[in-house]
């Protein structure tokens, strides 16, 4: 009968193998269906499930890794929502040659030493292994996946959100019909040009009430491709403008980091309000909205409902 020891080695071992079957000679590496480049950060929660941890932008998160017998998944999003790097630690450390043969790699395009670590970089297979020490034997610590190619397309990207927030600026509404039409015919993933689409809807089409539908048809996609703080507070204000629909509104703004949005504590404390929800938590609201955010018309309306509370 196989001991505990052994089972956990076996079970590394075919993350490392089911991996494996995953890189293909003309993309970047995948693990579990997810590549760098091309899956969005929907699709890495839906896979890996809600994070352990993340940074306040979101842009790194941590997921559990217990499911496959590891120490540590990480996962790097561009701005965009797209994944950039998806890094693995296995439970048990192997050599580089190991490696090199299960994966079928070869050898690296390139090296490079940095804090006492070795890193080898296979760009054609779009896998890096990072040894932990300086020796030639030294274990494998942790892999990660990457595109290559993926720079050119973020430049390319980059470039349609800038016309979409020039055109904003501007209040070009012509100018910025045609950016998030180029953006969303040429990215189909990246939520940001929905989000520029459901704007302008709002502000240069109308938003009467035959339309909002429309409107909240978009910011579920957008959320489905990139469940981010934009996109539900896109959402919340939806619910909460045009549908006057408290409990989803509620629901969808405490999806939002109040951190890097205090504004958003004035529509958590007046959906509260609405609802009937604790007295407490509502001043609590209001007062957090007032402190972070004094100088906006949100923390101004939060003082006023303070003083009547």
């Amino acid at each position: 009968m196989m001991d505990t020891a052994n089972r956990k080695r076996m079970r590394c071992l075919a993350l490392i193998l089911l991996w494996s079957l995953s890189v293909g000679t003309a993309f970047a590496g995948s693990f579990e269906g997810l590549t760098p480049g091309v899956s969005t950060r929907g699709e890495v929660y839906q896979t890996l499930g809600s994070p352990l941890k993340k940074t306040r932008n979101a842009r790194k998160c941590w997921f559990d890794p217990a499911p496959f017998e590891g120490k540590r998944i990480q996962a790097k999003f561009f701005d965009s929502g797209i994944l950039r790097t998806l890094t693995l630690e296995p439970g048990q450390a192997y050599s580089l040659a190991q490696y090199e043969a299960w994966l079928g790699l070869g050898k690296p395009d390139r090296e490079e030493v940095q804090d006492g670590r070795q890193f080898h970089y296979y760009d054609s297979r779009g896998v890096a292994l990072v040894q932990e020490g300086l020796a030639v034997d030294a274990p494998v610590a942790y892999f990660w996946h990457y595109d290559t190619g993926i720079n050119k397309l973020h430049k390319r990207w980059e470039a349609i959100r800038k016309d979409c927030t020039k055109a904003r600026k501007q209040d070009d509404c012509d100018a910025m019909e045609r950016a998030w039409r180029s953006g969303r015919r040429e990215f189909p993933k990246i939520a940001a040009f929905i989000n520029h689409q459901i704007y302008w809807l709002m502000t240069c089409v109308g938003r009467p009430g035959s339309d909002r539908s429309e409107l909240l048809a978009l910011a579920e996609k957008a959320i489905a491709l990139n469940p981010a703080d934009t996109e539900f507070i896109n959402l919340g204000w939806i619910y909460y403008s045009l549908y006057e629909d408290w409990p989803k509104a509620l629901s969808a703004f405490s999806e939002v980091n109040l951190e890097a949005n205090p504004e958003i504590h004035y529509f958590l404390g007046d959906c509260l309000e609405k609802t009937g929800g604790p007295a407490r938590e509502i001043r609590k609201h209001y007062r957090d909205c007032a402190e972070k955010d004094p100088d906006s018309k949100w923390g101004k309306k939060a003082r006023q409902r303070l003083a009547r509370m």
